[in-house]
């Protein structure tokens, strides 16, 4: 398990080339992508949610342990908003601004409340079944929407889009307030009822004489900010089966259309436009397998020295990328180390690198441990990798080029051992 943290279409073909404008099609479900459906939050007392429920007319009478819940469809502008209407305070919102890195950018927002948002309730019936009601037409009233027993969600992507809910929404759309309709789906997981905001787009391209067709979707279907987000190109046979993890790109990533090389720079739904880059032959990063690792740079925590990836060419690196307060990073610590102590350090170095943490914490867990290569703090190396879930890991061999992502510690071993690393 990891921890995650938290249309118009502009093409840009190549700086040097031209540029083409066209329209994203939407359409509901998750077309080729993999659902991450998430646990609603019941009863939320967090500081962003506690001072801000509405009224709500209409809950059923027959309904037994009622509890409430939101669903956010652009967490930065029900922050904002509420922040506006005096239910955050400015200390509050400040530390809210913090913990999201400065990502919530208040011009691009409205200081007017919109439904960025639904209500949801859950209960259980006389039969001692999980009843929810979803808010759809969201005029806060519970009587004028249908009831229903949410689907486990191991059934079929084919079935489960099937009974997707559609939910009245407001959004801002270059600088103006307009009415909007969010696919939502809600399933079950034994006790646990979880949602995605289930919403994709394609687009037809046309150039060097052939059509392409590539589709995209917002990262994890989390919500319906398309801040971050995920494409691939389709091929016939991803029309109708699930495309692999080697195919998918995230932001800033690169894809390969045709005989070029573009960068993904991703989705800015608040102009509806979507950009790609083509890049050339000499500025191919990225942390995809395949490419060349992004060049970093950062002080060793247990030196105080400057390190960089270039210092370690001609060696295989294995970055790790962790959180002292990510469970599982902590989890598969003792396996890092014995793995550690037992590779040929004259080929092979490995390099942790921490993020939204302290240096306090950091070095009291880096001595309890014994974690006694290379340490790095930086939000910046983690954000130039795009990492959002932790841990994530990258092998890298001694030209600089991703040969490996997020192996798994026994899969790491046989890589490593087929190399000769291990002694």
């Amino acid at each position: 398990m990891k921890f995650i943290q938290s249309l118009f279409f502009f093409l840009i073909l190549s700086p040097f080339l031209f540029a083409q404008i066209k329209k994203l099609n939407f359409h509901e479900g998750n077309g080729p992508f993999e659902y991450i459906n998430w646990p609603i939050k019941w009863q939320d007392t967090s500081i962003a949610v506690k001072n801000t429920y509405l009224e709500m007319r209409g809950i059923p009478a027959n309904l037994k342990n009622i509890k409430r819940g939101i669903i956010w469809f652009d967490p930065q502008q029900y922050v904002y908003q509420n922040f506006i209407g005096g239910k955050i305070s400015k200390e509050i919102f400040s530390q809210i601004k913090n913990d999201l890195r400065n990502n919530l950018n208040e011009k691009l927002l409205s200081k007017n409340a919109i439904k960025c948002f639904v209500n949801i309730i859950s209960g259980t019936n006389e039969k001692n079944e999980i009843v929810c009601i979803v808010d759809a037409n969201n005029n806060y009233d519970f009587s004028d929407d249908i009831p229903f027993i949410p689907l486990d969600d191991s059934l079929p992507d084919k079935e489960l889009n099937k009974h997707l809910i559609k939910v009245k929404c407001q959004r801002v759309l270059n600088g103006k307030i307009i009415n909007d309709e969010v696919p939502l789906l809600i399933v079950k997981r034994g006790h646990y009822v979880l949602y995605s905001v289930a919403q994709y787009a394609t687009v037809s391209l046309n150039f060097e004489k052939r059509k392409y067709e590539l589709a995209v979707c917002p990262l994890y279907f989390y919500s319906r900010t398309w801040r971050q987000t995920q494409i691939v190109l389709l091929t016939d046979s991803l029309k109708t089966k699930k495309a692999s993890a080697d195919l998918i790109v995230n932001n800033d990533g690169f894809i390969i259309i045709g005989n070029n090389i573009y960068k993904f720079d991703g989705v800015d739904i608040a102009k509806n436009t979507m950009a790609l880059q083509k890049m050339s032959s000499n500025n191919q990063y990225s942390s995809q397998v395949g490419f060349h690792a992004p060049i970093f740079e950062g002080e060793n925590l247990l030196t105080g020295k400057n390190i960089s990836l270039i210092s370690y060419k001609g060696k295989y690196i294995l970055i790790d990328f962790w959180g002292t307060w990510c469970q599982p990073c902590r989890q598969q610590l003792p396996e890092l180390i014995t793995l550690n102590n037992s590779a040929d350090s004259s080929s092979f170095v490995l390099i942790s690198i921490a993020s939204a943490d302290s240096q306090d914490n950091l070095k009291k867990v880096i001595a309890e441990e014994n974690m006694v290569w290379p340490q790095i703090f930086s939000d910046k190396i983690t954000g130039q990798y795009h990492v959002s879930a932790f841990p994530t890991t990258l092998l890298i061999n001694p030209n600089g080029i991703v040969i490996a992502k997020n192996l798994s510690i026994d899969e790491l071993k046989e890589r490593l051992s087929g190399l000769g690393l291990l002694k």
